[in-house]
């Protein structure tokens, strides 16, 4: 609106301009006045374009952020509705079964393959639903040692030891350097970004069917 107000101001102006230099041919000064109105105006429709596109600009900027907001949104709702559902649908625990599959990455193969890591600490599932899931369970569930204990078993040992097996490791001194500890082998997988982490662990994924999964109890983290 004020760009158009603008433009119109501008086109009258020279309308006037015109008139006065017929009727005032000789007066240098109103020529001198003429022509700073005119930058004036000039400066004046740059100034209000800038202002209009910057809005435009911020604008868009605003809707992008929401339509990041209601997707992460929509995510975390379903990570609740998949942990919510499981955990109605869980039966009494099978110790036995949890003891052989423990510190492993199941994937619930005749549901839409979710993927759960078994903590061996208390004998229950958790859903890696996202990568942000999955880091905040490493964060929060992962044992922390010493950048030199960690350097031992990587470059020394070759391995972790047993007790570590199906575990995430921490470097304490360096939260971001964590490693999965593979229960086979006790050979760790270095797992750095939450992205990557996600991707590296849904990869050592077992096959479980419902019936199974079920007979271990859903664990959740508390929200910080």
């Amino acid at each position: 609106m004020l760009f158009l107000l603008a433009q119109k101001a501008a086109l009258q102006m020279r309308h006037m301009r015109i008139v006065n230099i017929n009727v005032m041919k000789g007066s240098r000064s109103l020529l001198k006045k003429i022509l700073l109105i005119d930058i004036v105006i000039v400066v004046y429709i740059i100034l209000t374009s800038s202002i209009i596109d910057y809005r435009s600009e911020a604008k868009v900027t605003d809707i992008f952020i929401d339509s990041v907001i209601e997707w992460s949104e929509k995510q975390h709702g379903e990570t609740r509705q998949v942990i919510e559902r499981e955990t109605k649908l869980s039966v009494e625990p099978d110790e036995e079964l949890f003891s052989r599959l423990q510190g492993k990455i199941l994937l619930q193969v005749e549901s839409a393959g979710e993927a759960w890591w078994l903590n061996p600490d208390d004998k229950k599932r958790y859903f890696l639903g996202r990568p942000s899931d999955t880091w905040r369970i490493i964060q929060d569930k992962g044992i922390k040692i010493a950048g030199d204990e960690l350097i031992q078993y990587l470059y020394f040992d070759k391995s972790f030891p047993s007790i570590m097996a199906g575990r995430f490791i921490i470097n304490e001194e360096d939260l971001m350097e964590v490693y999965y500890v593979l229960p086979e082998t006790l050979y760790g997988i270095k797992l750095s970004v939450a992205q990557e982490a996600w991707q590296a662990i849904k990869e050592q994924g077992l096959g479980i069917s419902n019936e199974d999964i079920r007979k271990i109890q859903v664990g959740q983290i508390e929200s910080k």
